[in-house]
């Protein structure tokens, strides 16, 4: 539980850091799956995403972001200032920290083929 306590605040301290609120990050979340066509989560409203956002942030339950979500997070945290950005110290890697936090291999997971 306490590694997904860390995961949980990893999370929140990348959407503060980018100045989002919870809607704000469910927004950019539904943009993305829009374009990735990732029907489930496109179709969801801004206030369905971003209660699950605030429930991977409680630190409260182990509720770790789905697959897709994750696919989505990337897709976000991979972005800075309109450019690519996945190098060391980047959201992105911090992104991958979180997600270890929750228990989510780097092996064998979407973005293990990054590396």
């Amino acid at each position: 539980m306490a590694q997904a306590a860390d995961g949980a605040v990893l999370l929140k301290e990348l959407r503060r850091a980018r100045g989002w609120s919870w809607k704000d990050e469910a927004r950019e979340l539904g943009q993305h799956a829009q374009r990735l066509q990732i029907e489930r989560v496109a179709s969801a409203s801004v206030d369905s995403i971003a209660r699950t956002i605030a429930r991977w942030e409680s630190g409260r339950y182990p509720h770790r972001p789905h697959e897709r979500y994750q696919l989505l997070l990337g897709h976000v945290y991979s972005q800075q200032d309109g450019r690519g950005s996945v190098g060391p110290f980047s959201d992105f890697q911090r992104l991958l920290a979180a997600l270890e936090a929750f228990g989510v291999s780097g092996e064998g997971n979407y973005w293990s083929g990054v590396w």
